[in-house]
């Protein structure tokens, strides 16, 4: 792009309508070879539970309580593909992304996500 002058802005996020977040972490589950499980909550009861969005629940914006975020993350990259944007998959950002993680910041505590003691509640009360 910088080689042909190319200007403007350019959404280059992930290929439209392939990754589901179940998708997402699944590939994070095998590539990490972790023995995680997942439990799928609803928004209704994230809300209720007063799971702070974007911060404790990484990637959720519930559009009841964040209207003015509606649509936030149905941006499109057709332009960028248009231009020449290719993906690498998705397994390789993951191992990348997760070595670099364990080589930088491994001894240091999480910005996001729940607490444990938080989740541990909420996981009890899902399985009543």
């Amino acid at each position: 792009m910088i080689e042909r002058s190319a200007a403007g802005a350019y959404n280059t996020h992930g290929q439209p309508n392939i990754l589901t977040m179940q998708g997402l972490l699944g590939a994070c589950k095998n590539v990490s070879q972790s023995d995680a499980q997942f439990v799928w909550a609803s928004e209704e009861f994230l809300l209720e539970q007063q799971v702070a969005a974007w911060s404790e629940m990484p990637l959720w914006l519930p559009e009841e309580a964040a209207p003015h975020l509606k649509g936030f993350m149905f941006i499109s990259p057709r332009k960028a593909i248009a231009e020449g944007l290719t993906f690498r998959p998705l397994t390789e950002t993951i191992s990348d992304t997760l070595s670099w993680y364990q080589t930088h910041h491994a001894n240091e505590p999480l910005k996001a996500g729940l607490k444990s003691d938080k989740e541990r509640s909420l996981l009890a009360k899902l399985r009543c």
